[in-house]
Parts: structure tokens; C-alpha cells; sequence
């Protein structure tokens, strides 16, 4: 996260983070539980833009659910709010969210995207100096989109993808192949039920993501 936020500002993005909150979550399994909450100030549009007037303010809230002897990823949701950054108010043009949990339910992909709007707390807020109201933005029809795992390391890689240059973002992806969050999923990620602990990762069929 560190990394991210330094080289994210190097390509002259604006990062505000909240302190990383870790903490054992309330049921009786020996998990532990990490919220990190990002506020990055007027992106470009695109890696490509160049218009002044051409921003978006993005909210993330990424929370991961691990188990504390494997470190085993057992759930996780990111979070992800684009508001138009040049008004008064903030104008939500997109809400969106990647959820992958161990042993989902029924007729739920495994991993999947949803649209959909997110609320944050106003402490939450205020923690990465956002003052700007949010406007009420209408939810899509909830539909599941099946996906391969984004969780908190694959949403900031690909939000430094779609919004800052090229040559920066090369230089944050050559980082991101030595760490063990982005090259040692396999592991990470808890793949003991089916159809996850039998199949080849590098060949995901939709099908194959639900269980």
C-alpha cells in the first residue's frame, strides 16, 4: 500500500489513506480482519487525458477477511465510488464492488463484480479529506458478474492501469510481480472447495466459478 502510494503520486496522482485497521472479526473462527479506506484526488479520466477539467475523484474501501495460522484469504469486498471531481457536490458516475467469499452461497459466482452504490461513514470520510456531499446515485439491477479475483492488490493495479500513464504504471507492475499479494494467489486465496481446489487457474471458464 505504501509502494502504491508513493508511486501513485510520483505519476502525480493524489492518495489520502486512512490508517489500516486490523482487528479479529466477531464470530468464533480465528480470523483476522484488514479495512483500509483511499481517497484519490482528481484522477484523469483515462491514462491518456490531459483536460484540467477532465477528473474524477474515486473512493475505495477494501476489506479482507484472513485466517490467522495460513494467512488464507477467506473473504474480501473492494469497494470502488467515481464521482465527478470538478462540482460542488459529488456526482457519482459509477458504483462498484468485487466480492469473493469461501464457501458463497447459492447461485453466487466465486468471484464477481456488482454495480451498485456504497455508503461511507462520515468518520470515514473525514479520515481521508473528502468534504464534499455525495449525491444520491440510483442503484443498477444487481446483476453478478463473474470475474477473476480482484481484491484491494488487483483494484489498485488496475486503477493506476486506467488513470495514470503508461510508463508509470509499467513501473508499478514490474513492483507489484515481487510481491507475494499479486504472485502467490494461488496460495493466498482459499481454494479448498470446489471447483477451485481441482482446476487449473490459468484456464478460468464462467461456468467453473460458481459452486
Amino acid at each position: 500500500m505504501d509502494e502504491f502510494i508513493r508511486q501513485a503520486r510520483a505519476a502525480g496522482g493524489t492518495v489520502h489513506a486512512s490508517s489500516t485497521m486490523l482487528a479479529p472479526t466477531k464470530d468464533d473462527e480465528p480470523h483476522t480482519e484488514v479495512v483500509g479506506f483511499f481517497y484519490l484526488k482528481e484522477w484523469p479520466y483515462s491514462s491518456g487525458s490531459k483536460k484540467a477539467s477532465k477528473k474524477l475523484d474515486i473512493l475505495i474501501r477494501s476489506t479482507e477477511i484472513y485466517e490467522k495460522d495460513t494467512l488464507r484469504l477467506v473473504k474480501s469486498t473492494v469497494q470502488i465510488m467515481y464521482f465527478n471531481a470538478h462540482t460542488e457536490e459529488a456526482v457519482p458516475t459509477l458504483g462498484l464492488h468485487y466480492d469473493y467469499e469461501y464457501k458463497i452461497g447459492a447461485a453466487h459466482p466465486i468471484f464477481h463484480a456488482q454495480l451498485g452504490s456504497s455508503s461511507f461513514s462520515v468518520q470515514e470520510l473525514a479520515d481521508v479529506k473528502f468534504d464534499r456531499v455525495i449525491q444520491e446515485w440510483k442503484d443498477l439491477v444487481r446483476v453478478r458478474i463473474p470475474t477473476v479475483h480482484v481484491g484491494f492488490p488487483a483494484a489498485i493495479l488496475s486503477l493506476f492501469a486506467d488513470h495514470l500513464p503508461h510508463d508509470n504504471f509499467a513501473t508499478f507492475l514490474s513492483f507489484a510481480k515481487t510481491q507475494h499479494l499479486f504472485n502467490d494467489a494461488k496460495a493466498r486465496i482459499d481454494c479448498r472447495s470446489a471447483p477451485l481446489n481441482t482446476l487449473d487457474s490459468t484456464c478460468f471458464q464462467a461456468h467453473r466459478l460458481y459452486s
